[in-house]
């Protein structure tokens, strides 16, 4: 799972390293912390759209949602299924994310997330980064419910042996691409493709990663610098100089 994220870069960064222009430039803010479960934007560069990046609410809101006869709202859908991530494995298989896997697939752009680490009954978020900072991209799933209102989910894959590391009870992590996957996520691919890039795609970029407070368990809009500072890790392997 990935419920918290951070895009901590000016927007003048991101257009020249991306090559691409914001859609609402004002709408832009840089953040060192952003939790799913407030329902944030995200910012995205969609299959359909690819020469700009849009906002999108993070939580998949399924196109058969924002219809006349759904039962729920799509705030209610995404409260009720948390729709905040997709399983890789499974997203052809899922109701809720099968259409947007065929041809709505996005690059969710990213500087940084946080995972948990459990030891001895506690949790403790690990903020998880490449080297200098640099900005990637997520895998990412998304809906267009009307001209400008984009949702989106992040794609998770199983853990490679660095993140089971972290995230040792679910074993997840989120799908960051390698640059050189990036295009062809947002290209039209077959199924097999897609999948393809799902079991192979992870950056071949090591990442870097240390213990932070858990106050962000807590203050889910927690701003500012202390929201990355690090911090004694709880699980005292981390506090070896070796593993950073």
């Amino acid at each position: 799972m990935c419920y918290k994220t951070a895009l901590d870069k000016k927007a003048e960064g991101i257009i020249k390293q991306t090559g691409r222009s914001f859609h609402i430039p004002e709408e832009f803010t840089p953040y060192k912390h952003n939790d799913a479960f407030t329902k944030p934007n995200l910012y995205i560069i969609p299959q359909d759209a690819p020469a700009k990046i849009y906002p999108a609410v993070w939580g998949l809101v399924p196109d058969f949602i924002n219809t006349a006869d759904s039962s729920l709202t799509p705030s209610e859908y995404v409260n009720r299924y948390k729709t905040f991530n997709a399983r890789g494995e499974e997203f052809f298989e899922k109701r809720s994310y099968k259409s947007s896997a065929e041809s709505q697939r996005c690059l969710i752009l990213a500087d940084g997330f946080y995972e948990p680490h459990h030891y001895k009954g506690k949790s403790q978020p690990f903020f998880c980064y490449l080297e200098n900072r640099a900005l990637f991209a997520f895998a990412g799933l998304y809906t267009k419910l009307d001209d400008e209102l984009y949702t989106t989910t992040i794609v998770t894959v199983e853990a490679n042996k660095t993140f089971e590391l972290i995230h040792n009870n679910k074993k997840r992590m989120p799908l960051v691409l390698d640059d050189s996957f990036q295009e062809d996520w947002i290209s039209d691919l077959n199924s097999n493709q897609v999948n393809e890039i799902v079991t192979t795609g992870f950056t071949n970029t090591p990442f870097q990663y240390h213990p932070v407070t858990n106050e962000i368990y807590k203050n889910r809009t927690m701003q500012g610098d202390k929201a990355q500072e690090r911090v004694d890790a709880f699980d005292p392997q981390f506090n070896q100089g070796s593993l950073f």
